[in-house]
């Protein structure tokens, strides 16, 4: 809806699993729906480049989720971005099954069960320093 920090906080703290603005609307309306159907998270693709860029760089920094190995990073900075299983196999040159046991192992490292739970702490770990260009 909006590009403020604080709307976008809030949203993602009360539960929201998807984030579309207004002026992706018509474009993406179906898209999210669709997405969030799928049990995934969606967030529009104008705040997505903002999300990634600062979750690359705390990680850079060592602020990052410890806890993960390098490539289960890549794999959960993918998930961020919407990508599926798949999608993530044929990037990282994987087989869907290694994506598949790299997530498992993130939502063991970080205590969470669903998809849209990671996102959400992926989410938070650069939320906080967020600035959207309004």
């Amino acid at each position: 809806m909006h590009k403020g920090k604080e709307l976008l906080e809030h949203a993602f703290a009360a539960g929201a699993d998807g984030y579309l603005l207004k002026e992706d609307a018509p474009r993406e309306l179906l898209n999210a729906i669709k997405t969030i159907q799928q049990g995934e998270v969606y967030m529009s693709p104008l705040i997505v480049p903002y999300l990634k860029e600062l979750y690359v760089q705390r990680h850079q920094k060592g602020n990052g989720p410890g806890l993960l190995t390098a490539r289960e990073t890549e794999v959960l900075k993918l998930i961020t971005e919407g990508k599926s299983s798949k999608e993530i196999a044929v990037l990282l040159r994987l087989s869907i099954r290694t994506v598949e046991n790299h997530r498992a192992g993130i939502m063991r490292k970080l205590n969470v069960s669903k998809s849209t739970d990671l996102v959400r702490y992926a989410f938070s770990m650069v939320m906080f320093t967020l600035e959207i260009p309004q």
